[in-house]
């Protein structure tokens, strides 16, 4: 067998899922959608894995759980936060398929600091990422980027919004007082940038029109004139 279909069998355990797939080594298909999992608590080294239309609510981007060169379909979830591990999948090439389509993810400062904390800048991770790395990741909330894709946001963007209070059923998974203080400092580092250009470019005005007169073509034209 190479292909198994378990879909609506009100599935939830992971664990008992590895059991199974013990007695069919030549599986590359595993559809699991339309169960009752609520978290990728450990890894399936299946080639394609379906998810989708079940409860995950949160995602930890860990290479131990989210293999290499396979195909996840998380789509249709309750996935609204992400967060990293020390064994993050952006520490390594990787050639994953992660399709987020559908889900209600939460765009705000807690993604600026998970970004952040992956050694990355202005959303590089996934706009320099291999192609379809997290496929149709669409924002949900806040109201000001609602139906963006997480791809096309700033770190900016992200910032922007930082408040305590999550949507109903969305797990927060940071301490909330570190990501202020993330926040507060990367305002501070903007602000303090932006302040420096300013000056830089006030000096450049002020040296290009107080350069002094040359007196000899000003005392020209004056006889010129007279």
């Amino acid at each position: 067998i190479k292909i198994l279909n378990l879909t609506k069998n009100l599935l939830s355990n992971i664990s008992e899922i590895s059991k199974i797939l013990i007695k069919f080594p030549k599986l590359h298909t595993l559809d699991l959608s339309y169960n009752k999992f609520y978290q990728l608590s450990q890894s399936l080294p299946i080639k394609n894995i379906n998810f989708s239309h079940n409860y995950i609510r949160h995602l930890t981007l860990d290479n131990t759980i989210l293999l290499d060169n396979v195909n996840y379909d998380l789509s249709s979830n309750q996935l609204c936060t992400l967060s990293y591990s020390n064994k993050s999948i952006y520490q390594q090439q990787n050639h994953r398929h992660i399709n987020l389509s559908n889900n209600r993810i939460h765009c705000d400062c807690r993604l600026a600091y998970f970004f952040f904390n992956n050694d990355q800048q202005l959303l590089l991770s996934l706009k320099k990422s291999p192609p379809n790395l997290f496929e149709y990741a669409t924002c949900t909330t806040p109201n000001n980027v609602e139906g963006k894709l997480l791809s096309n946001l700033t770190y900016e963007q992200l910032l922007s919004h930082c408040s305590s209070s999550l949507p109903d059923d969305c797990q927060d998974v940071y301490d909330f007082n570190k990501i202020k203080m993330f926040v507060k400092h990367h305002t501070q580092h903007s602000n303090n940038k932006i302040n420096n250009e300013n000056i830089l470019i006030s000096s450049k005005i002020f040296q290009r029109y107080s350069k002094p007169f040359n007196s000899s073509r000003s005392t020209k034209k004056m006889i010129l004139k007279g």
